[in-house]
């Protein structure tokens, strides 16, 4: 069972405990100095039921919202796997170029918009990875300067390898969450 599911239950059990509850010990609180009659019973009858109305119009929009980050990760992620599939492709092809060459490429520049596209999707494991990620771009292109004056391989500079592990786990993640998406519906 959801979250939102249990939460709505609860909220609606809770709801009708607590009313029950003060009828029966405190009529007072919720009927004032007035006896029961017809029209303060439908009075009572109606508040109860806008109170369930509320709450489960609440958990409606709660799995809209739900069913649309899915829809939307379910259109978006065959463009991004692609994008990092590539990228993940032109870092490991390039291990053995000098590292002077190394702000040419493309993946240099593509790399930082996928991951802010990763970072966008309603799914924490994917956006944890992503920033991982991203940080570790950064701090390939901070030792790039010094790997450039030293004419080391690009394979060679630091955090390379680590920024390819984490676009190849992000990609593995991706594809993990799509098959959850896919044994889920």
């Amino acid at each position: 069972m959801s979250v939102y599911k249990t939460g709505a239950w609860t909220l609606t059990l809770g709801g009708t405990v607590l009313f029950a509850t003060l009828m029966y010990f405190a009529p007072e609180v919720i009927l004032g100095t007035k006896p029961l009659d017809p029209s303060m019973m439908l009075s009572l009858i109606g508040v109860m039921l806008s109170y369930y109305g509320l709450i489960f119009s609440l958990y409606a929009a709660l799995q809209v919202q739900n069913i649309s980050s899915r829809y939307l990760f379910k259109t978006r992620y065959p463009e991004l796997l692609k994008k990092l599939r590539r990228i993940s492709k032109l870092v490991k092809e390039f291990r053995d170029e000098p590292s002077s060459e190394l702000y040419s490429q493309q993946f240099i520049s593509e790399a930082p918009s996928a991951l802010r596209s990763a970072k966008r999707f309603n799914n924490d494991n994917v956006r944890k990875v992503a920033k991982e990620a991203e940080l570790l771009l950064v701090k390939l292109k901070v030792g790039m300067p010094a790997a450039c004056a030293s004419n080391l391989p690009a394979g060679q500079i630091p955090n390379y390898w680590e920024f390819y592990s984490k676009i190849s786990e992000l990609v593995d993640e991706i594809c993990e969450q799509i098959a959850d998406l896919r044994a889920s519906a």
